[in-house]
């Protein structure tokens, strides 16, 4: 597939509906008749007063802002692509773009081109040439070819590559490395790009059986998003880039799934203009558009023009929080999109800005390709219409099957405000109250807890403009505090007291703790500073200037905290999980090479 879509896509304002789209463009209300049913629109031009063909869902608006309709709730859902939401989902498998497979028969017209060089029945080995690399011959054509499994080929100084990781991982901005390494700008760079090549290598070879390996367990995972700002480069123009990174973890070990950005580095703002230009399509729905999934100049700039700022306030209890969060979500213009839009915002100079929507829903899908064996799911999101979108989506198959799959998703929502006191006095007042019910009922803390949680469940609250139902979790915790969460996919299949036991269970911990180290080990992904005199500008002299910088920060530190960095219990993430046997030390990833006869026999899995 090419890095934009090639496929056909003639007269799309004439269409109900963009190709191979109606899976994604379907009611995600559990509690209507059409959940998740795809919208079946035949292709034919659009007459004014033409009956609608398909009776669960109709189409209303023009070619510049269409939408769908439910006729089961009532609801209005906004338009997405299908090619767009496919070219998205191979981007996140394909990041970056390397050939990790093992060399095969260099000649096209050999039976043995495709097969791997590890199948002995189809090599010879042939000796070394006059630098060392091992040559092979092969059985069939006869041809002999070099392989490299030197992972350092090519880079010199090597001994400062173990001490720029590190440095990169703890704080440290790219001047004090260039300081103390006593290395030019471009060999620093060419250094992070093969630290993050070999990230990428490392983390796919132990990554290849996961899905596998985690066949018939049981998941809690846990999903937020996190948004980081690029500075400007050019004095005459200083607004910022924005970049929405969507990540999901496990609470049980707290690796690392994958975090994924809004942002393709291997595409240009021109190739996406001139597309648009070249088939007349500015004044279509960009879902209709070959470039559905990015965005252009003219609808960015469109979108800062109707977006209206409104004043935060803090939120005095959870419950108004909730409130206000649904409130924000009823006034977009995309409901499923979370990127708030702003005049002092622009897009990348160099690679091109996705769609958050998009992105999203291709997270949720990697992430359910990823544990599609797993016997049961947990997933624990922050309260945000677009996230539920994704998960309705993204888990769709699963979630039609309620009795034969079991996957379940939460709402979460706690006192993010709060001091280091309050939630010290909030957690010592909930672990009394548990303790005293515990008392008074002759039972353990945490039966105490689940005979609390299944009374909440029984006198939950209707909230928001689609009456979620939202109960307050009674477990003491000082990272969230007077915590709050609501099943979104409940169709009645649990009892409440199996509910109870999975509301308990509910938490973001682990991909907030994720987040937080981020922003405090990665100095140019912390949190820019606004200034009385800026005017809404956002700027951090330790930030990265190009966008792609990020990209690949975000893996080698998912990376480094998967597989290197120990927790209180003197393991890693990879461990717990059981995908690696220690700890991995930074010589491991880089000096990996996955034709590497050594390194093949080091994998756990």
């Amino acid at each position: 597939m090419k890095k934009i879509s090639s496929a056909k896509n003639s007269t799309p304002h004439n269409t109900f509906l963009p190709p191979d789209s109606s899976h994604i463009n379907c009611c995600r209300n559990p509690k209507c008749s059409n959940f998740l049913v795809p919208s079946e629109f035949p292709d034919f031009k659009v007459k004014p007063g033409s009956k609608n063909p398909n009776k669960l869902y109709k189409r209303v608006g023009n070619k510049s802002g269409v939408r769908l309709i439910c006729n089961g709730c009532g609801e209005t859902l906004p338009i997405k692509s299908g090619i767009g939401l496919k070219d998205e989902l191979y981007r996140l498998k394909n990041i970056p773009r390397i050939n990790i497979g093992n060399i095969s028969c260099p000649d096209k017209t050999c039976q043995n081109h495709k097969i791997p060089i590890t199948e002995r029945q189809s090599y010879y080995k042939h000796g070394k040439n006059k630098a060392g690399t091992p040559r092979y011959k092969c059985k069939c054509c006869d041809k002999t070819f070099a392989v490299n499994t030197n992972a350092l080929k090519r880079q010199r100084i090597t001994h400062l590559n173990k001490t720029l990781f590190k440095l990169l991982v703890n704080k440290s901005p790219s001047q004090r490395i260039l300081d103390i390494l006593d290395i030019n700008p471009k060999t620093f760079y060419d250094k992070v790009d093969f630290i993050y090549k070999q990230c990428v290598l490392f983390a796919r070879s132990r990554e290849s059986k996961l899905a596998e390996l985690l066949a018939n367990k049981h998941l809690r995972l846990a999903t937020d998003v996190q948004f980081h700002l690029v500075n400007w480069s050019k004095r005459k123009d200083k607004r910022n880039t924005q970049l929405l990174a969507i990540a999901t973890t496990c609470n049980d070990t707290s690796y690392v799934f994958g975090n994924h950005l809004n942002y393709d580095p291997s595409v240009q703002q021109s190739e996406v203009e001139e597309i648009i230009q070249a088939n007349k399509e500015s004044s279509i729905e960009p879902a209709f558009r070959k470039t559905a999934r990015f965005w252009s100049h003219e609808d960015y700039l469109k979108a800062a023009q109707r977006t209206y700022r409104t004043q935060k306030t803090k939120s005095k209890s959870t419950i108004q929080s909730i409130e206000d969060t649904y409130k924000n979500s009823i006034s977009r213009e995309n409901i499923d999109s979370n990127f708030t839009m702003s005049d002092f915002l622009k897009l990348p100079e160099k690679g091109v800005q996705i769609h958050s929507e998009y992105t999203m829903l291709a997270h949720f899908k990697y992430i359910n390709e990823l544990t599609y064996r797993a016997k049961s799911i947990h997933h624990s999101m922050d309260q945000d219409s677009g996230m539920r979108a994704a998960f309705m989506l993204g888990y769709d198959e699963k979630l039609k099957n309620p009795k034969k799959y079991q996957v379940n998703g939460f709402y979460i929502n706690f006192m993010k405000n709060h001091t280091v006191d309050t939630k010290r006095e909030i957690f010592q007042e909930q672990e009394r109250y548990v303790k005293t019910y515990a008392d008074a009922k002759g039972i353990s803390f945490i039966e105490a807890q689940h005979q609390i949680m299944t009374y909440n469940i029984v006198n939950a609250l209707s909230l928001g403009k689609w009456s979620d139902r939202w109960v307050s979790i009674p477990i003491p915790s000082m990272g969230e505090p007077e915590k709050m969460a609501c099943h979104l996919n409940d169709l009645g299949v649990y009892s409440d007291s199996e509910l109870g036991w999975m509301f308990l269970k509910a938490s973001l911990h682990s991909v907030d703790r994720y987040f937080m180290q981020i922003r405090r080990m990665i100095h140019y992904l912390e949190r820019p500073i606004k200034s009385a005199t800026s005017a809404g500008n956002m700027w951090n002299g330790y930030n990265a200037y190009n966008p792609e910088m990020v990209v690949k920060l975000i893996e080698i530190f998912r990376v480094y905290y998967n597989f290197c960095k120990r927790g209180d219990d003197g393991k890693t993430p990879a461990e717990r999980i059981e995908l690696s046997r220690g700890k991995n030390d930074v010589e491991d990833i880089l000096y990996y090479h996955p034709n590497s006869k050594y390194f093949r026999k080091q994998l756990y899995v």
